[in-house]
């Protein structure tokens, strides 16, 4: 069984053959900026890359809410922002999926998570011209309908990184809903990296 949370993660492959999963960010990071340390890449939902001017208005829009949502657990605390997101647009795609939005919002540290929620919004991306110095496989796992990773991220990711393989999925609860798929397409990129 396989277990995701919508939040981006990232494995980064390092040469003493570990597999560590690190945020997004971070992975892309080492790709780049110690590539020496990096034998490939797999990036699982790619967040808004590129800064404001490429932005699409839906996914300026998704990291507003995201603002928002650590104000409210910030001034509110965590139960009631669980109240007032189950009546915003895009808290969730179903209600199987608001309830495990909720649950993974009980689960956290109501100040660690307004500092990560902040820390991903505010967080410094690199020039998209940078990507084209990551010289290891890549694997990119993305989704449509999601303007906090969305596709235009993965396809990004793919035309600027050399050996880069990009799967986008037609909707946010795809991976979730076909993990042997998911497997599957990361154990043939792992086999091909060896």
């Amino acid at each position: 069984s396989v277990t995701f949370s919508r939040t981006s993660c990232a494995l980064a492959i390092i040469r003493s053959y570990y597999i560590l999963r690190l945020r997004y960010t971070s992975a892309l990071w080492v790709a780049i900026e110690r590539p020496e340390r990096c034998r490939a890449l797999v990036l699982v939902m790619p967040p808004a890359l590129g800064g404001s001017g490429v932005q699409s208005t839906e996914e300026k829009r998704a990291i507003q809410m995201l603002e928002m949502l650590a104000a409210a657990v910030q001034n509110f605390g965590v139960e009631k922002t669980i109240e007032l997101a189950r009546n915003m647009p895009g808290f969730a795609a179903n209600p199987d999926s608001a309830e495990e939005q909720e649950r993974w919002l009980r689960a956290q540290n109501p100040l660690a998570l307004t500092h990560a929620i902040r820390g991903v919004v505010a967080a410094p991306f690199h020039d998209p011209e940078a990507y084209r110095r990551v010289r290891v496989p890549t694997l990119v796992l993305a989704h449509e309908g999601d303007g906090l990773h969305p596709a235009r991220a993965a396809q990004l990711l793919g035309e600027k990184v050399p050996d880069c393989t990009v799967h986008i999925a037609p909707d946010p609860e795809y991976w979730r809903t076909h993990p042997e798929e998911f497997l599957a397409e990361v154990n043939l990129f792992l086999d091909r990296v060896g």
